[in-house]
Order: C-alpha cells, then structure tokens, then sequence
C-alpha cells in the first residue's frame, strides 16, 4: 500500500476525522458505557420496542441484531474468545459483564438500540421530530460516514493480556476505501432503510449491484463471463472482514462439488511485521477486491469440451482459502449472485 494510504488508514483507525464531534464508539478499544448501567432493564432493546415497534423491526433483521449470534462469528470466537471481540459485536459494558459471568440474555441483542442512542444518559439521534416523551439531543454526526468509521475502520490489534493497541496494517479498511472514491454520499444512503440495515448478507440487495451477467462460448472449451456493476457503489468489493471474497466458479454438476475453474476477488494477506507468524500479525500482499470505479467484471476461462457445465457468480462471507475450513454449510456462508447452465 502506498505510504499516502497508509497514512490516510491509521488516521481514520484512531478518529482524527475533520469533525470534532465527541465519538460514540472507541474502535474496540473498550466497551460502551451508556450512562444507564444502574438501570440495566433499560438498556435492553425491548424496552425501546414498546414505542418504536417498526423501528425495533427494521433492526431485528439486520446484521448488527445479529452481530453476537451470526454463526460465522459464533465459530471464530470460539477459536479466539477475545474480550476485544465483544467490544464490537455486543459493545456495551453490560454485556461484557454478563460474557464474563458466563450469562446470556442481554449479549444476545448484539448491537443494540442503546449501544448507538445513549451516552451520558441521554437519548442521542441524528434528527429528532420534537414530539418524543423523552428528551433527545440531536447529533448530526450520527448519519455521517465518519460514525460508521467507528466500528469499521480499524487496524490489526497486538494483544498484551486483553489491553488492545493497533498496529498500522489495516484490518478493515471500509472508510478509507469511501474517503478515496469519489462519492460523496454517507454509508446511510447505501446501507439503510429507516432502521434496517442493508449489506452483503441481504440477498436481493448484494443482487441490485450486478446486472447482465451472461456467460458463453468463445469456443467448444473457451468460456467469456461478462457482468456489470452498480454504478454507486462507494469502496472497494469485497470490504470489511478480510475473509470475504466474491468467484466466478465452473462446475460440471449443479451443486458445484466438481469445480474446474475458480476465479476468486479477494485480499490476500501475509505475515506481518511482528515476530511470529499468527493470525493478528498480518499485512496486504495482493489486493484484488474490485474497485468502485469498475463498472464491469469479465472472465476468460478454460473448460472441458464435454459432459454438463454449469457457472455461477458467488458472494463468499467465509473464503476458505483465506480463513481455512469451516463446519458451516454453504447455505450459511455463501449467496449465489447468478447461475446458469451452459451445457
């Protein structure tokens, strides 16, 4: 990575962001204290459903709902059970204290209602309609890109007990990728619809980003894939989790267990700077995630010359080439983007 972008990276990992709002969240470093720990019924998102039942809806089937229970995340906290990784997938102090009594009730909400809206004991909200029962201070910074930052912009983490400090590797990498495009509108714009948030585990909308995907022969054994891009789309795809990828895959059966051809998009990662060779030290070999600017993928492939063939286009949350196996099913860790028979 060029020293520019590196620098623009771990200036964004530690919040030295144009705004000088006070930030909500502290990148993993701690969990959050709301103000409300002396009435912990309050801090539950149940409690807010009683006013807010559409909004409580939006968020129920959304990624940070599920932030604590989402199987792929389950499997790898239990091979490396950091406190670090609570902060971010059930970020509230609470919640912590209820990991290490081995409780679980609140942890379950994963991120919730009050781990975005309370600090200091007030209700914050980036807009407020004036007529709530309760108080709220309005906190334009909340619908800025800078705000998702916060959670998903970080470095690779050296541990020293459970004290965390950040390296200057990017571990995810999202808000820079958006601060170097050229678009200009928020993550919200893309990723929300009141309350429920939209992203690469939501089928239809990962689908609204590709279009006239066709797949054909050049010759008997020349396969051409050809697809085009959203034009909106603000950092590079894969983002975020560094295990993602997105391939082009051939198969000769349906349920493609015979693939021949395999062209993955992905980041791929080497050993660190650090000593020792472990999953935390780690730095970007070869970046070949799709950049916003590309507005249409192709492919040349080889394939054999007889029997049945069949091409899809997938969405991998778990590339076992980069993260290793996993007990989940490809129903869990996969989302089939385009398929086609070609013979």
């Amino acid at each position: 990575m060029p020293d520019i972008k590196r620098r623009l990276a771990v200036l964004c990992c530690f919040l030295v962001f144009e705004t000088c709002e006070k930030q909500v969240f502290y990148n993993g470093l701690e969990p959050i204290v709301t103000g409300w720990e002396n009435e912990p019924s309050k801090l539950s998102a149940s409690q807010c459903k009683k006013c807010h039942e559409k909004t409580h809806e939006e968020w129920l089937v959304g990624m940070h709902a599920q932030s604590w229970i989402d199987p792929l995340f389950a499997e790898a906290f239990q091979i490396e059970p950091r406190e670090w990784c609570v902060h971010c997938h059930a970020p509230l102090k609470a919640q912590l204290q209820e990991y290490r009594n081995g409780k679980s009730q609140l942890i379950l909400e994963g991120i919730n209602c009050v781990a975005c809206h309370v600090r200091e004991g007030e209700i914050i909200s980036a807009t407020s309609s004036g007529r709530a029962p309760h108080p709220t201070r309005v906190r334009a910074y909340m619908s800025s890109s800078q705000f998702c930052a916060e959670c998903h912009q970080f470095n690779f983490p050296v541990f020293a007990g459970q004290k965390v400090t950040y390296i200057n590797e990017p571990m995810q990498n999202t808000f820079a990728e958006w601060k170097a495009s050229a678009y200009e509108r928020p993550c919200q714009f893309c990723h929300y619809e009141g309350h429920r948030l939209l992203g690469p585990h939501n089928s239809q909308w990962l689908a609204d980003h590709f279009s006239s995907c066709e797949a054909d022969f050049l010759e008997p054994q020349l396969v051409r894939f050809r697809c085009s891009l959203d034009s909106t789309r603000a950092h590079r795809m894969p983002t975020g989790d560094l295990f993602k990828s997105l391939s082009f895959e051939i198969a000769q059966n349906s349920t493609f267990s015979r693939i021949v051809f395999r062209k993955v998009w992905a980041r791929f990662y080497g050993p660190g700077p650090l000593s020792g060779n472990t999953f935390w030290n780690r730095q970007l070999i070869h970046d070949y995630t799709i950049g916003p600017e590309t507005m249409e993928i192709t492919v040349t492939a080889d394939a054999p010359g007889t029997g049945p063939l069949f091409a899809r286009l997938v969405y991998n949350h778990h590339e076992t080439s980069l993260a290793g196996p996993t007990i989940l099913s490809d129903a869990s860790t996969k989302i089939s983007i385009w398929e086609k028979r070609l013979r």
